[in-house]
């Protein structure tokens, strides 16, 4: 769905009182109606004027406890479409969604590509949330790189490039965990990479494997 289309859905949600409604779901609902609660709470934060509408409601707290306790592809898209605002990804990683995040990448079927998007996200979102994704979930994100389904690995190939546009001390992990490998092999069109993730494993590759000279100063 397109973000203009998800804008103009979530416009008469929120007039409805939509946004309070999912969260009383969230907290106290069933799990099916807690899962089709953060559903829409994940259509909502994809406009991202109601994101902090969203947190200011108290609705980070719920949808973490979630993601810890019964995750679900609508749970992670809510945290996935939370983490775009920076405010609110220093929060998530606060709440120690990181590590919720993290355990998700092998669990079947489709959450590792919501999960891998997430910490995509959150690494992308200033240095707090990105020492937090490095420090928690390198090793995963390499395993990832070279086990995971294909959406998984481009998911991964970016979150690896935001790591190391983000965060430079993350680049010492990524070598020792090795990643060039895993990096350069997607780069080169192999292990079932697909043309996104060529281009950003390419990317993500060179951020790495790049040595940044040091500048000699010349007396006269």
């Amino acid at each position: 769905m397109s973000a203009s289309r998800s804008s103009q859905l979530a416009e008469p949600i929120y007039q409805a009182g939509g946004i309070d409604a999912c969260l009383s779901l969230c907290r106290k609902g069933g799990e099916e109606e807690a899962n089709n609660s953060a559903g829409v709470l994940a259509l909502l934060a994809r406009n991202k004027t109601l994101i902090p509408v969203i947190v200011k409601r108290g609705g980070l707290q719920p949808i973490v406890k979630l993601l810890q306790s019964k995750p679900s592809e609508e749970v992670v898209g809510a945290v996935m479409n939370l983490a775009t605002d920076q405010a609110v990804a220093e929060e998530i990683v606060g709440a120690g969604g990181v590590a919720h995040l993290t355990n998700l990448l092998r669990a079947q079927p489709d959450l590792p590509t919501y999960a891998a998007a997430a910490l995509r996200n959150l690494a992308g979102k200033g240095v707090v949330c990105a020492r937090k994704v490095s420090e928690d979930a390198t090793r995963a994100l390499i395993d990832m790189l070279r086990e995971g389904s294909p959406p998984v690995k481009e998911q991964v190939a970016g979150a690896i490039k935001n790591l190391l546009l983000t965060y430079k001390e993350s680049k010492a992990a990524l070598e020792a965990a090795g990643a060039a490998e895993g990096l350069d092999a997607l780069a080169k069109g192999r292990n079932g990479a697909t043309e996104n993730t060529r281009k950003l494993a390419a990317t993500a590759f060179d951020l790495l494997t790049t040595k940044v000279e040091k500048s000699v100063m010349h007396t006269r």
